[in-house]
């Protein structure tokens, strides 16, 4: 993944933001399939190559740091479209798996993040 670990950090907490509002204590979502702050699913979690159990990503910590080995196997150079920012590559596979950037459905989910990040500037 090519971000400016800045630009990365901020783009984690509109993720945030749009997964939960902020809610540190955010009961499970998507069914009881989404974890913590971040919604993480248990395949996201597997799929990162993390040790945790899927009730540790109410940890914030613990999730970013499967965000972050997540983006680091599906968000590569390579597979980044020309044209499309690395906010909304990153932004739709994690909210679309690792072929969210080609998903319509993962539109409306970048808009909300993008809504986020330019109320942040």
């Amino acid at each position: 993944m090519t971000m400016e670990p800045h630009a990365m950090a901020i783009l984690i907490y509109a993720l945030m933001m749009v997964e939960s509002g902020g809610d540190m204590h955010v009961g499970p979502g998507d069914g009881g399939r989404a974890i913590g702050p971040f919604q993480i699913h248990e395949a996201y979690l597997q799929d990162s190559g993390r040790p945790y159990q899927h009730r540790e990503m109410q940890d914030p910590h613990k999730a970013i740091d499967v965000i972050d080995a997540y983006m680091r196997r599906y968000a590569t150079p390579e597979r980044k479209p020309d044209g499309m920012t690395w906010e909304e590559f990153v932004a739709r596979i994690h909210n679309g798996g690792p072929r969210g950037h080609e998903r319509d459905s993962t539109l409306g989910y970048w808009a909300r993040v993008k809504k986020v990040l330019s109320d942040l500037d």
